[in-house]
């Protein structure tokens, strides 16, 4: 008992400081004795308290102060009103956050059992040890390259685990791969355009469902762009293009959003941009008259209402095109009405596969 007694009475001028924190009194920093000086509410109030300051703790206070700011003027109710902090509300609301985050890598976990086998975890268990980057072994896929911190094991799972760009699921299949196969026995080589490839993970399944076509993986982000290079260096049959795709020729800038995720870079129409544009016609062009349209997947965020905002006859090309809209992301702006306008004037069954349209000829 006084053993206890005694680590909580250690305890006591942490509580008396954090306190005083979240009901600050005015009083005034002095201590004319140190040669430090505070720079936060915090390392001032905890200065005062202690005296001297050990320089150990100096690196401590402009955490404590972010940490706590947001208690200082009260806590939210559910009327409206806010009530006085209380002791406990810092460390509640940050452990609800730590047990959040337990709960969705618990959750990413399972996924993973399901999608890829019971091992596959402890097999790549670098994925939660924060490393910026590591290297990954899915079944029949091998060995990808991602950002842990990223959005790519989001990606991952959208194409190998809920397959998203699988067409084999769906009546049309036969009708969509006879095409295919007609144009390998005719000698012409099948192109496939995957715009937005982001690390290469769906250009690697469109290489490996249809190994006889050649799959161009564009990409404008440069970290993005450098990783679908090292996942895709191993089949011969992808080639990264390291630039955005639009409706007419030009240059871009990115605009990495807030979350610096790199699934949501966006491009923007800019003269002074440092990203070319490219076309699918001029892509086609560039590899001769072997070679024709099979199949387009656009996933651009928003920026598909520049790649059909002019004429596009390469639409009526491709056996099938599969986009992700965006109109949720840019109210009011109508990213796809172009992509619309174009298909109500051919004949395409369209399909729903996860966050994508398939427009179907």
């Amino acid at each position: 008992m006084s053993s206890t007694l005694k680590r909580v009475a250690r305890q006591l001028p942490r509580i008396e400081v954090f306190s005083r924190y979240l009901a600050p009194r005015n009083r005034k920093f002095q201590d004319p004795e140190s040669t430090w000086q505070p720079t936060g509410r915090f390392a001032g109030l905890f200065a005062n308290h202690h005296g001297r300051v050990g320089d150990k703790w100096v690196h401590y206070f402009e955490i404590y102060d972010r940490l706590f700011e947001r208690f200082t003027d009260g806590v939210p109710t559910p009327d409206g009103s806010r009530r006085p902090p209380r002791f406990l509300d810092p460390g509640l609301t940050y452990m609800s956050r730590a047990i959040s985050g337990m709960c969705r890598i618990m959750a990413e976990i399972a996924k993973d059992v399901l999608y890829f086998g019971p091992l596959f975890s402890l097999r790549n268990i670098r994925l939660f040890l924060g490393n910026p980057e590591c290297t990954i072994k899915l079944p029949k896929y091998g060995r990808i390259q991602v950002r842990p911190l990223d959005s790519d094991m989001t990606v991952v799972r959208q194409v190998f685990g809920t397959r998203d760009y699988d067409l084999t699921r769906f009546a049309q299949y036969a009708r969509i791969h006879s095409v295919y196969d007609v144009m390998v026995r005719d000698g012409i080589i099948p192109i496939i355009i995957d715009a937005g490839a982001n690390i290469g993970a769906s250009s690697i399944f469109f290489a490996d469902t249809y190994p006889e076509a050649l799959v161009l993986a564009i990409e404008p982000e440069p970290v993005s762009a450098r990783l679908c290079k090292i996942n895709t260096s191993s089949r011969a049959n992808i080639r990264t293009v390291q630039a955005a795709l639009g409706g007419e020729a030009g240059r871009v800038t990115l605009d990495v959003p807030a979350d610096h995720q790199s699934w949501t870079v966006r491009t923007e129409r800019s003269e002074n941009g440092d990203v070319s544009l490219v076309t699918i016609p001029d892509l086609i062009d560039a590899e001769g008259p072997g070679a024709s349209l099979f199949l387009v997947k656009i996933d651009i965020e928003g920026f598909e209402k520049d790649v059909f905002g002019n004429a596009t006859p390469w639409i009526d090309k491709s056996a099938a095109t599969i986009v992700e809209i965006h109109d949720w992301l840019f109210p009011g702006e109508g990213t796809s009405r172009n992509l619309f306008r174009d298909m109500a004037n051919l004949e395409r069954e369209v399909l729903i596969s996860g966050e994508n349209l398939i427009f179907l000829r």
